[in-house]
């Protein structure tokens, strides 16, 4: 692989996939990967530092004076941390660095087809390493929690299909055993929703007949994972019910209007809320004073509708799909895209994931290959 400055930080992010791999093999706990990931991302955003497209300039413009109005309210003139008020609004921050990204097309379909093979294998061979030590499944990982890490291989897996259009059925049983084995709900139904779609799209006589095996197969897998996650419990005890019924709490007094802006930038929960997750201790405000902000109720999209409203939400949608679109992709990839992180979003970070970002950030410099049928719309 030869050595171009234009391609020089997607050939530092493959890299690094591969030695936090190998290093994740022998236990190195001495680094944090998503803190490494995020100085890639910023080496992406160096290295590809440019005039912005214009037909996408209002996403770092509209994000960009929203983030400094909000920092100068909340945190200049409110007193509330930087650091709580940055991790409630660092999927804003995101927009802004990868909107540099558009059209960049410094990522060829060869790079992309060895760096999803590559890091599909780091995972199951991981996976299954971990799993053969009877690791609980909370610690089945190769960077990061699974429900995170897992979304980057999801969008290696889609960009490489983009690619080719072609369903290799070896690559897809190897998937779907690697989500299985996670254990991650969100993975698992992120993974048979990707696939599924891709079948539909392909819909021939081959593959009708296996969709016909894979969908009950598909959906049995994610209910023996919920069963599974779930160990007998009833509704009420499981965490991301208890994490909306907080949230159901916190805003019962909200009018419509809340709910389409938010609460006042930045906003602690209640302190009975607060006290439900003392077990939690990484959560808490950076002020160490036991106040906790919405980043306590895990799931993105209660996050961003308490933090910034639905309007706010609808930005963040809107805003990934038009990139990916403005990079040259058809609306079926843009939206498989955008549904990664909506379906994580029920469950973790998504949006605020840096695992996310850069699988959106590698659509962005990549060369996408049109199909037919969009270039019919």
């Amino acid at each position: 692989m030869n050595l171009s400055l234009s391609k020089l930080p997607v050939q530092i992010l493959y890299l690094q996939i591969i030695i936090l791999g190998l290093l994740g093999f022998i236990g190195a706990g001495l680094f944090n990967p998503t803190i490494l990931f995020e100085g890639i991302l910023l080496v992406f955003f160096i290295f590809n530092f440019s005039t912005i497209s214009k037909e996408i300039l209002w996403i770092p413009i509209f994000s960009l004076i929203y983030v400094l109005l909000s920092l100068i309210y909340a945190v200049v003139l409110n007193g509330n941390h930087v650091l709580d008020f940055f991790l409630i609004f660092k999927s804003f921050i995101y927009l802004v660095i990868v909107s540099q990204f558009v059209r960049k097309k410094s990522l060829d379909p060869e790079f992309t087809r060895k760096a999803f093979l590559v890091v599909l294998s780091l995972f199951l061979v991981k996976y299954l390493f971990l799993m053969a030590q009877g690791t609980p499944r909370q610690s089945i990982r190769v960077f990061e929690e699974s429900n995170f890490e897992l979304m980057l291989l999801s969008y290696l897996f889609l960009l490489d299909y983009n690619n080719h259009r072609k369903v290799k059925y070896l690559e897809v049983a190897l998937l779907l055993v690697t989500f299985f084995i996670s254990g991650s709900r969100s993975g698992l139904v992120i993974i048979v929703f990707l696939i599924g779609c891709i079948f539909l799209r392909n819909l021939s006589w081959r593959n009708f007949l296996i969709l016909l095996i894979f969908a009950p197969v598909g959906l049995g897998l994610i209910y023996f994972i919920f069963l599974n996650r779930s160990e007998g419990d009833s509704l009420e005890s499981i965490d991301r019910y208890i994490f909306f019924l907080s949230f159901l709490k916190e805003v019962k007094t909200w009018t419509f209007l809340d709910f389409l802006v938010g609460s006042e930038r930045i906003t602690a929960l209640s302190p009975e809320t607060c006290g439900k997750f003392t077990y939690y201790t990484k959560l808490f405000s950076f002020k160490g004073d036991g106040t906790c902000y919405s980043v306590m109720l895990h799931s993105y999209i209660i996050r961003v509708i308490f933090d910034h409203g639905i309007l706010g939400f609808l930005f963040l949608c809107t805003a990934v799909y038009q990139m990916v679109r403005k990079s040259g992709f058809d609306h079926f990839i843009s939206f498989l895209v955008l549904m990664i992180l909506i379906l994580n979003s029920l469950s973790v970070s998504a949006f605020n994931s840096v695992y996310a970002i850069l699988g959106v950030a590698l659509f962005l410099i990549s060369s996408p290959r049109q199909s037919e049928s969009d270039d019919k719309q």
